[in-house]
């Protein structure tokens, strides 16, 4: 009597196994990856920030140690020349800049390539907002901004290093879109730039945003209504 030979290949149980261990190793590793993704951008965010704030330095070993003269952004740019800003020195003989971007993109060598946080640019095209400002950072300067208008110490704009306090406390450029570094429990990294160089990323909420971003030139946190 001839012995019949199984046929090679799976059976309907054996397949339903391996589709169920996929499924199960894709739960588990789905959210490492997407872990990992978040932390790069956070990171290249970081190096960005890292950068700009080693081009803003540069840029006051050119001018006498004075902050760059400008404004934060596109929406909050300077239309020089300009020659007076109450309470704000003006370096002599500078009209000052539209924005920091312009400042300082000569002491950047790949500017283009820094002007956005990676994690604004992960989803595609830029949206038009976010674009329309320039690039994803602030620079700490008063004029037409109404953040920095609001905490008025914080303003660097014009002043020398002599005139921070503590520059290791103090931010010279902060993210201009914190929320896209979420943590998760309503808390978001919120990345800084000092003026000592180094550059630091905060998780805080709303509130700590502010009191973080708008160090004033002593080192002191604001008070926030």
């Amino acid at each position: 009597m001839a012995i019949q030979k199984r046929n090679k290949g799976f059976t309907l149980i054996e397949l339903l196994v391996v589709i169920a261990i996929i499924a199960i190793l894709a739960a588990i590793l789905f959210p490492v990856f997407a872990r990992a993704k978040k932390i790069a951008l956070l990171n290249g965010c970081l190096n960005n920030m890292k950068q700009w704030t080693t081009g803003v330095l540069m840029y006051m070993d050119d001018y006498n140690g004075r902050f760059p003269y400008c404004g934060s952004s596109k929406d909050y740019a300077h239309k020089p020349p300009i020659t007076t800003m109450p309470g704000i020195p003006q370096p002599a003989g500078r009209g000052g800049s539209p924005t920091l971007y312009d400042a300082v993109d000569k002491y950047v060598g790949n500017a283009e390539a820094i002007r956005y946080c990676p994690a604004t640019l992960s989803g595609g095209a830029i949206e038009t907002w976010k674009k329309s400002v320039g690039w994803s950072y602030w620079y700490l300067c008063a004029h037409n901004n109404p953040w920095t208008s609001k905490y008025p110490d914080s303003a660097l704009c014009g002043y020398a290093m002599s005139d921070v306090k503590n520059p290791s406390a103090k931010p010279v450029i902060i993210e201009r879109d914190s929320s896209l570094h979420g943590a998760g429990g309503g808390l978001f990294t919120a990345n800084r730039g000092y003026c000592d160089g180094h550059v630091k990323g905060w998780k805080v909420d709303q509130a700590g945003n502010l009191r973080t971003g708008y160090v004033g030139r002593d080192g002191t946190e604001p008070v926030i209504n």
